[in-house]
């Protein structure tokens, strides 16, 4: 969207690539899950709305590294960018490495460890903080150690329960 669809043509037709000069789009390299989600993955590097026309007042939707979708309005803009480079300033090796803030492995009451359960798991998650509490369910046919790795703490001064069942085992609270 900001550079001319000639130049575009030109470097695709002779086999190359677009990289970050040639695309309209701002995309951080590098994050992980276990990166801040209010550091932005992707934004739209003008004003640009998805047809190619100016946005009102400059502002820009902003993909976050947690998943959200944001209006920046073009007011706050420079604030927002000057943001950012703070937050990635402050990135941490666990987050630069991609390392799970917490992990948990499937122990069968034998002592066993296994890597999978091949059948209907549910995972029920109870949070609570001094402004806010709640609780999810996340469930499936195929529960692995995957499901069992959190990039992101709870809410400040928060905690977070989740009990793991499936046949007819359930996990206690305190990973026992």
């Amino acid at each position: 969207m900001i550079v001319p669809e000639a130049t575009v043509r030109k470097i695709l037709e002779s086999g190359g690539l677009l990289g970050p000069d040639t695309c309209g789009w701002h995309y951080t390299d590098g994050l992980t899950r276990a990166d801040d989600t209010r550091i932005t993955l992707l934004y739209c590097k003008q004003a640009l709305g998805h047809n190619g026309e100016r946005t009102k007042g400059g502002g820009r939707h902003v993909v976050f590294v947690g998943g959200s979708i944001e209006w920046i309005s073009g007011s706050k803009w420079p604030s927002f960018l000057q943001d950012q480079k703070e937050l990635l300033s402050k990135r941490t090796d666990r987050a630069k490495n991609g390392r799970p803030l917490v992990s948990a492995t499937i122990q069968l009451p034998d002592g066993r460890e296994i890597e999978s359960v091949d059948g209907s798991y549910e995972i029920q998650e109870i949070e609570s903080g001094p402004n806010s509490s709640g609780n999810g369910k996340q469930s499936g046919n195929n529960l692995t150690r995957d499901d069992l790795f959190w990039f992101q703490a709870p809410s400040e001064n928060g905690s977070v329960t989740r009990t793991v069942s499936f046949s007819n085992l359930v996990s206690a609270p305190n990973g026992t």
